[in-house]
């Protein structure tokens, strides 16, 4: 009976090792998708805000149709985000987009200023490139814009607007760059953004405070940003 005994209790020890081996060597193998490349990162970017002429769409109670045209701006982003593994990450992206207003057909215009301040969700993906520490991406977002008119002088001869107003519209972004890796934590890029916001509308006061409000409304904005930028991964 010992051997017998003796057998029964090896075989015993056997599977109870092999039951626990067998799960501990499943939690050693990392996760497919979680990548030692995963975790928060937050990237600021500047640059270059380049318009497409745009047009007045109301003026008053009338349908106006003049031709709007922009100097080229300051553009400027922040954004947090997490990676997910080396191609895919999400981000949410502040940023804010400014541009003198150079001629409006048929009104006289003075320091006057259109102002964007986009906030977006973004997904970006990326597809580094082996063996070298080069990181081309591509990337969209949608989100809104909360939009400033600033006039120190906006007049068709009849009525002038001094001062400025607010408003907040629906916008998007697609994006592409390359970012250049300068250590396991830091990258610097070159960026382009194309920008798109929809028509803004802006309400002023009578002067004599006795008339009806003006009101006005610019085109959606359509803009090419071209800025450079700096990644930080934690």
């Amino acid at each position: 009976m010992k051997p017998i005994m003796r057998a029964t209790t090896t075989a015993l020890f056997i599977v109870i090792a092999g039951g626990l081996l067998v799960p501990s060597s499943g939690l050693a193998q990392p996760p497919v998708f979680i990548t030692r490349e995963s975790g928060p990162y937050f990237r600021v970017d500047a640059g270059a805000a380049i318009p497409q002429d745009g047009r007045l769409d109301q003026f008053g109670s009338f349908s106006a149709g003049n031709e709007v045209r922009y100097e080229v701006g300051f553009s400027s982003s922040f954004a947090g985000g997490f990676a997910f593994n080396r191609y895919l990450a999400a981000e949410l992206e502040m940023g804010a987009n400014c541009n003198k207003i150079d001629s409006v057909t048929g009104f006289a215009v003075t320091d006057t200023f259109l102002y964007h301040f986009p906030i977006l969700a973004n997904v970006v993906l990326q597809c580094p490139i082996p063996h070298t520490g080069l990181v081309p991406y591509v990337g969209g977002g949608v989100g809104g814009s909360s939009t400033l008119f600033d006039t120190e002088r906006f007049s068709n001869g009849v009525f002038t607007l001094v001062g400025s107003d607010s408003d907040f519209v629906f916008a998007w972004h697609a994006f592409a760059g390359l970012r250049i890796q300068i250590n396991e934590q830091m990258f610097v890029g070159l960026d382009y953004k194309y920008f798109a916001a929809d028509s803004s509308s802006y309400r002023y006061p009578s002067l004599d405070y006795r008339g009806p409000d003006l009101s006005l409304s610019f085109q959606g904005m359509r803009s090419h940003l071209a800025s450079v930028s700096f990644t930080f991964r934690f």
